[in-house]
């Protein structure tokens, strides 16, 4: 049975902001999700996804450190990962 947040992304927003958004997904769900937001992404949406999961960075293309409200610091996930 599939997660009803991961339900969700079949609608394709042109935006979506997650925060987190794998909290309490089992592997196979979690595994789901990802599938599914690199679908939405090929269909143009734009992911913002708020995680402190370091494994995760090479799933984007911008890594930003926010503090206080603000962009501290910008890079590729490439550069990001170096």
């Amino acid at each position: 049975m599939m997660h009803p947040r991961t339900q969700l992304l079949r609608q394709y927003p042109p935006v979506l902001l997650l925060d987190e958004p794998y909290q309490g997904f089992d592997w196979q769900t979690y595994l789901a999700f990802w599938e599914l937001t690199g679908e939405l992404r090929r269909r143009g949406t734009a992911t913002v996804v708020i995680s402190h999961l370091v494994f995760e960075r090479e799933r984007f293309d911008r890594i930003c450190h926010l503090s206080g409200g603000r962009i501290h610091e910008e890079a590729g996930s490439h550069a990001a990962t170096a």
